[in-house]
């Protein structure tokens, strides 16, 4: 049987593999995903501070979320009952390296193969993607995507980061990046 061996201040802790695998399982809760409904967006703005604290003026961050989403394709997971995270889509087209030629962005677009692969593709933006730091643990964000890929039909999905959240370690495992800038990075992904 695996055994993990911990010292604290001279003391040995034994932790099996099942311990382990307890402590670190996701929580459990009665989640449900769905599609967004309008209601949601007053819970959906008291965890986008949560969420987005990084950032500072969250008041801008909703509208701009609100305005880049498409509520009719956005999703929510809720956890006995309460708003836990959410996913907001977007219909935007993604930007074209092409499309900025002579511009002084043009110089972050580190991959121009990536348009070769969209080509007669089906995509749609990922605005935004949050959970409410109570419900860490349960696999909210993870869920979401796996839930975005049953629900949809799209062959990819783009999105930007701001460099502020540092999290583009968890997309660069996901999705290849093809814009890079000091403040934004904007990846995408394959989805069939």
């Amino acid at each position: 049987m695996f055994k993990l061996f911990l010292t604290m201040k001279n003391r040995i802790f034994r932790i099996s593999k099942r311990e382990i695998l307890e402590q670190f399982a996701p929580k459990s809760g009665n989640v449900v995903y769905r599609n967004m409904k309008i209601k949601d967006l007053a819970e959906i703005e008291d965890i986008i501070p949560k969420s987005f604290h990084r950032i500072g003026n969250t008041d801008y961050v909703m509208s701009t979320i609100l305005s880049r989403s498409d509520l009719k394709k956005s999703f929510v997971a809720e956890v006995d009952g309460n708003i836990a995270g959410f996913f907001f889509i977007g219909n935007n087209e993604i930007p074209m390296a092409s499309d900025y030629k002579g511009y002084e962005e043009e110089e972050y677009f580190v991959d121009s193969d990536y348009q070769k692969d969209l080509i007669n593709l089906k995509g749609a933006e990922g605005v935004a993607l949050g959970v409410n730091p109570e419900y860490k643990g349960y696999n909210i964000g993870v869920g979401l995507l796996r839930y975005m890929l049953q629900k949809s039909n799209y062959d990819y999905m783009w999105g930007g980061m701001l460099t502020s959240f540092q999290n583009m370690n968890f997309w660069k495992r996901r999705s290849k990046v093809f814009f890079d800038s000091p403040y934004v990075k904007m990846t995408y992904a394959l989805l069939r």
